[in-house]
Order: C-alpha cells, then structure tokens, then sequence
C-alpha cells in the first residue's frame, strides 16, 4: 500500500518520494500558526456577511534545505503538479508562478468576492529553507526578516528548553487572549 502511494506520487509530481523529497528533509522545521489581533477579525467581519480580510491569520511550514537544488525541484514539481491537479476542480482558486522576494514560487490565490484583500499561499525554496505558507510568512521568511527567535520573549522561553531538544511547542504571552492567539511551533529538530 505504501509503495502504491509513492507510486501515485511520482505519477503525479515527477517526483521520487525518497530519493527526491524525504533525502534532503534531514534539517531543523517548523510548523506555525500566528493570529494578529490587532487586524480586523475575520470571524465576525464573516458572521455579518461583511468583507473581511485573512491578513489577520498567518501560518506555514519551513524545512530547512540541507540539498538547496533538491528543495527548489520540490517546489517547482510540488507547485506545478497541484496547479495542474486542483486547475478547474477548484473554482475559487487559482495558482499561478511568479517570483516572491526574488524567488521562484508558486502562488495560490483565493478568489472570493467576499475577501477584500486577496488570501495566497505560497510554496518556494532558496538555498536555506523550503517553505509553504501564507503570502506574507513567505515574503518575510523569503527577505530574511528576523524572526521569532529574535523576541525578547522567545529568548526568556528558550532558557527553559532542555539541551538539544527534538520538539519544542511555544506559546506566545499574547497567546491566552482569545482574540489574540499566537501559536508558534519552532526550534523543532526531527528525531532521529
């Protein structure tokens, strides 16, 4: 059953699930969500049938590039092969490619009259990280902005951590504010 699984998903990328994908996946990840609570809240612009914004939401997946050549043909393949799969069986979704911060990437936008601000996801590499996030996530983790193991309260946190540890779950001090929910998954080093 596993091998029919590789087996569509080569089909379907191009791509060899071990030996293309899961080789270079060795590295540090992260798995994010973020909540901005001082943007307008989407769930109540919602509620009202009024226009509302996902600018609000934040989220992602980073994987660190430990084969850089090998992350951005994931990208590209992964990209390219969900455009092709979701084109016409979405209909209010389109994928296109363009350059994100200077790279590479394919960018998925939801068409949706009700959203006044377009929501995108996108997927990319450089030579560092793979990423699959939202449009913002992307550009800042693409620009190289400091990020959050750069605040003051990462850093207390992170005093606490033990040594080398394989997961690490991080919760903003905004984070207990309903409204406000910042959740960050960060630091996490895949076991071996």
């Amino acid at each position: 059953r596993l091998q029919q699984m590789k087996d569509r998903f080569q089909s379907t990328t191009g791509l060899d699930l071990d030996a293309d994908v899961l080789s270079w996946m060795t590295g540090d990840y992260a798995l994010f969500l973020s909540y901005n609570a001082d943007a307008p809240n989407p769930l109540l612009a919602m509620m009202f049938n009024a226009p509302f914004s996902m600018d609000a939401v934040g989220g992602g997946i980073i994987i660190e590039a430990t084969d850089p050549a090998k992350a951005r043909l994931v990208a590209e393949k992964l990209g390219a092969a969900l455009v092709t799969l979701l084109e016409d069986k979405v209909p209010n979704l389109e994928g296109r490619q363009e350059t994100v911060e200077g790279i590479p990437a394919t960018v998925f936008r939801v068409k949706d009259d009700r959203l006044s601000t377009p929501f995108e996801i996108v997927i990319g590499a450089n030579d560092k990280v793979f990423v699959i996030a939202t449009r913002a996530a992307a550009e800042s983790i693409f620009s190289g902005e400091p990020g959050l193991d750069t605040t003051a309260a990462y850093k207390d946190a992170a005093g606490f951590f033990l040594e080398m540890p394989t997961q690490v779950l991080y919760l903003a001090p905004s984070g207990f504010d309903l409204m406000g929910l910042m959740v960050g998954m960060t630091g996490i080093r895949q076991m071996e």
